[in-house]
């Protein structure tokens, strides 16, 4: 509450006119020395007492860039002055290996691009492209000690592109302030908005006297208070450890209150109910009552005929692309409906929550060890092959860090990619993923380009009591990267991501159809055999399906006969890791690379997925749906049955 009231007189006295007066309270100290691989240490000084209930002792901080990690790189090129700006800011101009310390009472401390304010000074700052290219990744490095992140949301709004985290980076003066445990000042981002622009505000939060040295906590967040025995693994990328490695890597245990945690409970039939429930269409009915939230595959109809219903109770076929969670009432009031959800059907299509039903599957296969063992302490290998090593950073980062180093020490491929929890294309972040560094490449007819590409296949589940029914369209498509594949540069989202038709770079989506594809593939790849890598394709698929049906609720998706789903499951072709550690140099030439040497990842599945492009290229694509789901038809020249029991 004194805080709000100092913000609150503060807006009063100063953001009116954008006082930045620190300058008259503070002196930033800088200790330089003539060996250039010593650090440069700083500090800020108080020139004056400042007390905590004083509200002139609030002071505007501006922000010197605010960016996403997308952009950032492009920025560096674009935005004048900006390039030299942070150089002389983290002092990576001349040696890479030098950096501040931005010191505290520890002594052994150390938005798009175009929101800058780096001022008028040219990026032609004499350096050749290659050298500007060095010193490019060299910020990038050095950046992650000292952005922080802001989001703007709307209030019970649903969370979109606009509203995703936005890094930014305080001024020279602000950057500049140490680090302690025990801090007597605090920083944090504010939005005026009387012009809609964002800086941060510092305060102390205990009196300071002249001459003190100000510092701040670079870890205050939720995370360290939750886990205050974390400090040493979060200060990491100021106070580096190499001991890390000694420590646990298992995974933690997840509970069933960790499966159900912040979503909303779904409610299952009992089996009396559950068994009264018969679905009586066929179809060729003439009238079949739709109640539609999404009309893509419904306008697209032929064969079938319906009429639409606004009430569910009243439809044969409930159609919905939000979140239904009232399967008990479903039975009791409309029995005879079929809907396109399964209850807990969240265990397959959010991130963390899959990742937790695979570590659940394996704890089973494990006898319901205390600790889930994943990874395979010699080889560091880890089960299943088939699904990217994950970590939810939440409760696991302290094993990921150990992890981390322990790959680091074998001299392992190191890459990992930091995803959304429940959020499509890179939104938010919640979970880290091991990087499938190694993946089938395909050079693209229209630019030459050697892209990364991945598979989106179409799921239908029919039943998920024994035998589990699950169908699979025979047709797919694949979405290609942009940018030629590099391990380089792992911010350039078009070299490393594939899904592009939603941003501004849709003139550069190229799209073949499936056997096109197949054929360029298998000339690439002359001793590769589709039919056999479709094989392992259709295991991983039937794989995937035995994690989430393997337990029960919370822990698995629940059998419901009033159920049927279409899923898009999202897969990549990698060439298989070899058993020697230097797999790379072992590896024979792509060209005598055949279908053996393949391996399938699952990447993630998507509830209602986009059927656009299925429309598009198969005109009946909405029939083949619903007669699949709804109808029993299978027809095996459209179609793959994948039925199989746990």
């Amino acid at each position: 509450m004194l805080i709000a009231k100092i913000f609150k007189q503060f807006n009063q006295l100063g953001m009116h006119d954008k006082i930045f007066d620190a300058g008259k309270y503070f002196e930033v100290i800088i200790e330089e020395n003539n060996d250039p691989n010593e650090t440069i240490s700083s500090q800020v000084k108080a020139l004056s007492d400042l007390r905590v209930d004083d509200p002139k002792n609030v002071f505007l901080i501006d922000h010197a860039w605010t960016f996403r990690p997308n952009s950032a790189r492009n920025a560096l090129r674009q935005v004048d002055g900006l390039r030299k700006r942070l150089t002389d800011m983290f002092n990576t101009a001349d040696d890479p290996s030098s950096s501040y310390f931005f010191a505290g009472d520890d002594p052994s401390m150390g938005a798009d691009c175009e929101s800058s304010s780096a001022g008028n000074d040219q990026n032609g700052d004499g350096l050749t492209e290659q050298s500007q290219g060095a010193v490019d990744d060299r910020i990038m490095d050095e950046i992650w000690k000292y952005a922080m992140t802001y989001s703007v949301r709307i209030r019970n709004a649903e969370m979109d592109e606009g509203q995703i985290p936005l890094w930014y980076l305080v001024d020279e003066f602000g950057i500049r302030i140490g680090h302690s445990l025990q801090p007597n000042a605090k920083m944090v981002p504010f939005l005026n908005l009387s012009d809609q622009m964002t800086y941060s505000l510092l305060f102390p939060v205990q009196n300071v006297s002249a001459d003190d040295i100000v510092t701040r906590n670079y870890v205050d967040t939720q995370l360290a208070k939750d886990h205050p025995d974390w400090f040493d693994v979060l200060l990491h990328p100021w106070q580096p450890e190499d001991n890390f490695a000694d420590r646990p890597i298992c995974h933690a245990p997840k509970t069933n209150e960790y499966f159900m945690s912040g979503r909303l409970h779904d409610l299952v039939p009992s089996g009396e109910q559950d068994a009264k429930t018969n679905f009586r269409k066929s179809v060729d009915d003439p009238n079949i009552l739709v109640c539609a939230s999404d009309l893509q595959l419904i306008e697209k109809l032929r064969r079938i005929s319906v009429e639409e219903t606004t009430d569910p109770m009243r439809a044969d076929i409930i159609w919905r692309r939000d979140h239904f969670n009232d399967f008990r009432l479903l039975a009791e009031q409309n029995p005879g409906a079929l809907i396109n959800q399964f209850p807990f059907e969240a265990i397959l299509t959010v991130k963390d929550l899959f990742a937790a039903a695979v570590q659940s599957f394996i704890d089973a296969q494990q006898n319901g060890l205390n600790v889930v063992q994943l990874v395979d302490e010699l080889s560091l290998r880890w089960a299943p092959q088939w699904f990217p090593l994950t970590f939810n950073l939440s409760m696991e980062l302290p094993q990921f860090v150990a992890y981390f180093q322990r790959r680091a020490q074998k001299n392992l491929d190191n890459c990992w990619i930091v995803k959304p929890w429940n959020l499509a294309r890179g939104m938010d972040t919640h979970i880290v993923s091991k990087y499938i560094e190694n993946p089938l490449l395909f050079r693209r007819l229209d630019s030459g380009n050697l892209v990364k590409f991945d598979l989106r296949y179409i799921v239908f589940v029919r039943q998920l009591c024994e035998p589990i029914d699950i169908v699979v369209f025979n047709q797919f498509w694949i979405r290609f990267a942009i940018h030629e594949y590099n391990l380089r540069n792992l911010d350039d989202h078009f070299a490393h991501l594939t899904v592009h038709q939603y941003g501004d770079n849709k003139a550069n989506v190229y799209q073949l159809r499936c056997d096109e594809f197949v054929g360029q593939l298998c000339k690439q790849y002359p001793k590769l055999r589709w039919p056999e890598v479709q094989e392992k394709i259709n295991a991983v698929i039937v794989e995937v399906f035995r994690v989430v049906t393997k337990n029960s609720p919370p822990r698995g998706i629940a059998p419901n006969r009033q159920s049927r789903a279409m899923y898009g499951l999202d897969l990549m072709l990698h060439w298989r890791d070899h058993d020697d550690s230097d797999a790379l140099c072992a590896r024979p030439p792509v060209d005598e690379l055949g279908a053996e040497d393949v391996s399938v990842a699952f990447i993630e599945a998507n509830f209602m997925p986009d059927c656009e492009r299925a429309c598009q290229y198969y005109g009946d694509f909405a029939d083949i749906a619903f007669e699949t789901l709804f109808f029993g038809k299978t027809d095996p020249e459209r179609v793959t049955k994948l039925s199989f029991s746990q």
